[in-house]
């Protein structure tokens, strides 16, 4: 089958696509690939957490994560006050409209130094496992805009 070019010459289907074209459209539908690719919660950066609330100078965050190859939403507590305070909160992953409460609805709580942040990251021990919740144990799915995370019953107290 023949085509036309721009000067009128006729040319082969063979050679409109030549290796050179097909290359460069290759690179061209990869780079929009990329540039418009929305990355997953496994991709995302250590400091991508998302504020969740605050009360009385404590800000709590949270973050979707992997630890050793299992889902898990990972909790962030600061404390901007200049004592210590206690924190206490119950947690709930929302799927497909069902909420699913997490320890059976008990609180966890953590105590928290003044002026400091309490972070846990799955690769270092001896951090508050208050601050862990493995998502694999309550749901299937856990992914940003299917799978909703809530804290609720967030309290302050001074210690």
């Amino acid at each position: 089958m023949n085509h036309k070019n721009s000067l009128g010459r006729t040319a082969s289907v063979a050679q409109v696509w030549s290796p050179a074209r097909k290359l460069l459209c290759f690179c061209l539908l990869l780079g929009f690939g990329l540039l418009f690719a929305r990355p997953g919660y496994a991709q995302s950066p250590e400091n991508d957490w998302t504020l969740h609330s605050a009360k009385d100078g404590v800000s709590l965050y949270y973050r979707y994560a992997k630890c050793e190859q299992q889902d898990v939403v990972l909790i962030r507590l600061k404390n901007t006050n200049k004592t210590a305070v206690e924190a206490s909160w119950k947690e709930k992953f929302i799927l497909r409209g069902k909420e699913i409460s997490v320890n059976d609805g008990q609180a966890k709580t953590l105590l928290l130094p003044a002026g400091e942040a309490v972070i846990k990251d799955c690769t270092l021990a001896g951090n508050a496992e208050e601050l862990l919740t493995p998502a694999f144990k309550y749901v299937s799915l856990l992914r940003k805009g299917v799978t909703g995370f809530e804290v609720y019953d967030f309290a302050i107290s001074s210690k």
